[in-house]
């Protein structure tokens, strides 16, 4: 239930992840805050909220299944010509792959979102960025617009386990812990790493102004446009 997109048509006895989706996105900020909010740090709500954002939203999320994977090994016969010999083969199955769907679009989804984090500008320069980076990288994130069902994997996964272990915030912890979430939490938090994206920091900016500013925003592009005296 917890891997089965609403496009799914093989198997009508099993709904869809969207009831463990909504679960796993609860039991998710509650992990967040509580480690938050037992820090050293004492953080304000406003700090807290900035800084649980950025392991929650979906752009990170989606980072998240798009690089786990598990990988496992087979043994293979081929025949060199001359005779036969055991070749040893390891494939990964990454999570993405794991979702049951019945659709063209979501596919495709797949796959480009996919080949977007392979090049080296994707999951190569946000990895670099969350281990050493002293700014969140938010940017790099957006660029690889990710489908929001990438992100409702790892929440709809997160609620199953919650409902598997009747409750246990622990073993969720346990999970974030073995996606790398509790990794990057914990060095925003030990490094003080600037976790505000970029529209929030364009918000703070206009409302400092005196002038007259009107900001208007898609956020699927992550784009703005500035109006500034009904000059764009």
């Amino acid at each position: 239930e917890a891997l089965t997109h609403t496009s799914y048509q093989s198997d009508l006895a099993t709904i869809s992840y969207e009831r463990m989706e909504f679960l796993g996105d609860a039991v998710l900020d509650m992990v967040v805050t509580d480690y938050l909010y037992r820090s050293a740090q004492k953080y304000t709500p406003g700090q807290l909220h900035l800084r649980k954002m950025a392991v929650v939203n979906a752009h990170f999320l989606a980072l998240l299944c798009l690089r786990s994977r598990t990988t496992s090994g087979s043994d293979i016969p081929a025949w060199t010509g001359r005779d036969v010999q055991i070749q040893h083969e390891e494939k990964s199955t990454y999570l993405w792959q794991c979702l049951l769907h019945s659709s063209i679009p979501v596919l495709d989804e797949q796959n480009l979102t996919f080949a977007r984090w392979q090049s080296p500008h994707g999951g190569a320069r946000i990895e670099s960025e969350l281990a050493d980076g002293l700014v969140f990288p938010w940017a790099p994130l957006m660029a690889l617009q990710a489908p929001k069902f990438l992100s409702d994997m790892v929440e709809s996964l997160l609620g199953a386990v919650f409902i598997d272990t009747h409750g246990s915030f622990e073993a969720v912890r346990a999970v974030l812990v073995r996606l790398g979430l509790m990794k990057v939490l914990e060095r925003i938090v030990r490094d003080n790493v600037e976790t505000r994206d970029p529209i929030s920091q364009l918000r703070i900016w206009t409302a400092k102004r005196q002038e007259t500013l009107e900001l208007r925003i898609t956020r699927r592009s992550a784009t703005c446009i500035v109006v500034w005296d009904g000059v764009e």
